[in-house]
């Protein structure tokens, strides 16, 4: 009996070993994952500072064109009203002095039109582009609980796995224990 007793716990170590070696396996799995999570956790965390920087940048710039347009409403208007001044200082003055002043103001109303409206697309591709930075940023804070939930199911089953290794640990050396005072001489 004593025979098959050091078999039995030769099999119960054989065991407990596949089971610790499993458990080794499964919790480099899960630093594996748990890399991999930190990885992307730290990826979206740097996207998010990129799309926050970009919206500082995009409303910086919206401020200066809307700063940029409200000049150019000035200035449209001011040549409005040199070419109407022009226009009643002229009307005394010949039809070429006229045509010729005319034809100026209006070639800088035209420029300034001109301007306007680049100053007014410019505005919009950038409230465009506002828009757009806007949206990847509550994607990105959207995603990031998610993130931190699968990280920290990844800690809880580590430490599972740790606690798991630790009583195996202690079983294995509770059988070792047990074949050597099964091993030894009694004394009678």
């Amino acid at each position: 009996t004593a025979r098959l007793t050091l078999e039995d716990a030769a099999l119960t170590i054989e065991s407990l070993q596949l089971s610790v070696d499993e458990t080794q396996q499964q919790r480099q799995e899960q630093e594996a994952l748990l890399h991999q999570q930190r990885s992307a956790g730290r990826d979206i965390e740097r996207q998010l500072h990129a799309a926050q920087l970009a919206l500082q940048a995009s409303e910086h710039k919206t401020d200066e064109l809307q700063r940029r347009l409200a000049e150019l409403d000035e200035r449209d208007a001011g040549l409005q009203i040199r070419q109407e001044d022009l226009l009643l200082e002229n009307s005394e003055e010949a039809d070429d002095d006229l045509g010729e002043s005319l034809n100026v103001c209006l070639q800088q109303r035209e420029a300034a039109e001109q301007a306007l409206a680049e100053a007014r697309e410019a505005f919009s591709q950038t409230d465009q582009q506002w828009r757009d930075l806007a949206q990847q940023q509550q994607a990105l804070r959207e995603a990031l609980p998610e993130v931190r939930d699968q990280r920290q199911q990844w800690l809880l089953k580590e430490q599972e796995s740790r606690l798991a290794q630790e009583r195996f640990d202690e079983e294995l050396r509770e059988a070792e224990a047990e074949e050597g005072n099964e091993g030894a001489p009694h004394a009678p």
